[in-house]
């Protein structure tokens, strides 16, 4: 362990170089893009400011305008109910049936329709940010539309549902604003579930529910990045870190937008306001910062999968990703470690294939900074030095080299 230790004060560059690694797509606009939702790895739809939206048919390289929509529209959010049927919503609501080829408009209402809730393949969700109609609801694909809530003090533009009966809502805007509704029955009852999400005055954009108990909320104002295991009575701050393992809370993440999925508890991601883009490979527990190589704001985030991502914002920008954001320009094997626990508080247990002998391990941040190299044969590493965040871990064999993302709580 000694040599361990003493190796933490060199930066050694052996055979590794990681880093957030994004390409830039031909978006075909200058406008704000507020979102972005993809079918599958070819097809995929982003939508925004005057008017604007878009289609793609090779993985989002390249995009083409597939409706001339009004410049004094603005379209918040794209979401599908099937490889057919999708909709746009903002000052206006579009629906299409041929996979976003074509879009027809629902007609304007005055509101400006803010958020979208798929409750199963044929009925949705709809908030407004302004206007008399707070909540709207199709069980019809969008064809039609039942009013579920109008003028109310309760808050409802950014809208969470774990499943068909259980949601929760915010307006954001203020301490009050703030508050969180929750909803049992599909969204025609509604009921302040908390009001006090955090500890210190945030506004809040992006909420995410991940079960009735487990839930996130980031903001703007107090840049926060919050979670929930108790649906919501009570909020702890979550652990953000840059790439060097240094600790960005409060000073950072200004949060816009989520992309988190119960199904993918090791790929949670977040973009913000400043051009940030956060990863948790842990549940939500820590998130460490990736770098879009980019400093404009970031309004949407889609991942299809784990490593298959998008993210649009301000000026037509479109980044794509294939590794999760982090690609590793070195051949590590598919065959995972078996590092564990992970996250771990102090010593991480190695578990190699049969017959392997190690020559050497390497620590490094997200960045690729390495922060130790050394030999050792016994299968216990000792991490209690690292600060908490994020790490590769890499065990050189003579058989090849492995990698692992570990989390140092």
């Amino acid at each position: 362990m000694k040599n361990l230790i003493l190796l933490l004060g060199f930066w050694w560059t052996f055979g590794i170089s990681l880093n957030a690694q994004f390409v830039v797509c031909n978006s075909s606009t200058t406008n704000r893009l507020n979102d972005v939702f993809f079918l599958d790895e070819n097809i995929g739809v982003a939508v925004g400011e005057y008017g604007t939206v878009l289609r793609s048919t090779d993985g989002g390289l390249n995009w083409t305008t597939v409706y001339e929509g009004s410049p004094f529209v603005s379209f918040t959010k794209v979401r599908f109910f099937d490889q057919q049927h999708g909709i746009v919503i903002g000052n206006d609501i579009l629906i299409t049936e041929d996979t976003g080829q074509t879009w027809v408009s629902q007609g304007s209402t005055g509101a400006l329709f803010y958020d979208i809730a798929v409750l199963n393949p044929t009925t949705c969700v709809v908030s407004s940010a302004y206007g008399g109609v707070k909540l709207i609801k199709s069980t019809d694909l969008g064809m039609t539309w039942d009013t579920l809530v109008l003028d109310s003090d309760l808050g409802f533009a950014i809208l969470s549902f774990v499943d068909e009966q259980v949601g929760y809502a915010c307006r954001g805007g203020g301490a009050i604003m703030n508050q969180i509704q929750k909803t049992t029955d599909g969204g025609i009852t509604w009921a302040s579930y908390s009001s006090n999400p955090g500890t210190v005055f945030s506004v809040i954009e992006a909420l995410a529910f991940v079960s009735e108990d487990k839930g996130f909320w980031g903001g703007w104002y107090n840049p926060s990045l919050h979670r929930t295991e108790d649906g919501g009575l009570n909020w702890v701050q979550a652990t953000v870190t840059d790439t060097a393992g240094q600790l960005l809370w409060p000073s950072r993440p200004s949060l816009l937008d989520f992309d988190i999925q119960a199904s993918r508890p090791n790929s949670y991601y977040a973009c913000g306001y400043f051009g940030e883009l956060y990863k948790s490979v842990d549940g939500g527990e820590h998130w460490v910062s990736l770098n879009p190589g980019t400093d404009v704001s970031l309004y949407g985030i889609f991942f299809l999968n784990d490593n298959l991502g998008w993210v649009v914002g301000d000026d037509g920008l479109i980044l794509k990703t294939t590794q999760g954001g982090v690609t590793a320009n070195v051949g590590l094997d598919a065959i995972r470690l078996g590092l564990y626990p992970n996250p771990v508080d102090a010593i991480l247990h190695l578990d190699l294939p049969s017959g392997e002998v190690i020559q050497q391990i390497q620590i490094s941040t997200m960045s690729g900074h390495v922060l130790a190299s050394f030999k050792k044969t016994e299968q216990d590493i000792d991490v209690h030095f690292l600060p908490q965040g994020v790490y590769m871990v890499q065990v050189i064999t003579e058989k090849g080299r492995y990698g692992q993302v570990v989390v140092r709580r």
